[in-house]
């Protein structure tokens, strides 16, 4: 296996094949702005009429507004895990596309990730696009912010970026991004794995 340079990484060749472009083009189609309570937060589309993001986006409110570019939705807040930190949203017409889920499991510290995320500031400055940036597993199962089992990526958040995507290379969801550390410029991610139990619910 040959290997070469990316970014400052040493990956193999079989990287430069991977077309993360295009994943991040489709998954910014799916990854929305979440407004409630005074709150601004990112969110992901699981499927037609629902949309996945943290607690911390939409406080104690049991309504969001949900944008896109210039469409807006209203939403009801289904469900809170506070064990997970994570809020489902229910709505009534979506047309936007969903992620697919991937597997959580599979992750392996070192592998490469993406994040997709609406950044706060350049949304109010008129510019809602979702940003994508790239970052590495740096660890697995770790615990902060009173959340267990969460992924540690330095894939950096932007403000407003809590709720937001954490994909695969394939541009498959992987874990919600909840918070970052800036003492460690690290951001933490539950995994999708537990958010597909909790979208069974």
């Amino acid at each position: 296996m040959s290997y070469i340079l990316v970014l400052g990484l040493i990956v193999s060749s079989s990287f430069a094949r991977v077309d993360l472009a295009g994943a991040c083009c489709r998954a910014t189609r799916s990854v929305v702005q979440v407004k409630s309570c005074g709150r601004v937060g990112s969110g992901v589309v699981v499927d037609k009429g629902s949309v996945i993001t943290s607690i911390s986006s939409v406080g104690p409110c049991d309504t969001a507004s949900v944008s896109y570019g210039d469409k807006s939705y209203s939403a009801l807040v289904a469900v809170r895990d506070t064990s997970a930190g994570v809020a489902v949203l229910k709505l009534d017409s979506l047309d936007l596309p969903p992620l697919q889920l991937g597997n959580s499991d599979s992750l392996k510290v070192s592998q490469i990730i993406l994040a997709v995320q609406v950044d706060a500031y350049r949304a109010l400055e008129g510019d809602p696009r979702p940003l994508c940036t790239l970052g590495v597993v740096s660890g697995l199962e770790r615990e902060a912010g009173g959340l267990k089992g969460l992924i540690l990526t330095d894939a950096p958040m932007v403000p407003g970026g809590s709720g937001s995507a954490l994909l695969d290379m394939k541009g498959r969801l992987v874990g919600v991004l909840m918070f970052g550390d800036p003492r460690i410029c690290c951001s933490y991610a539950v995994p999708v794995g537990r958010i597909r139990r909790i979208l069974k619910r």
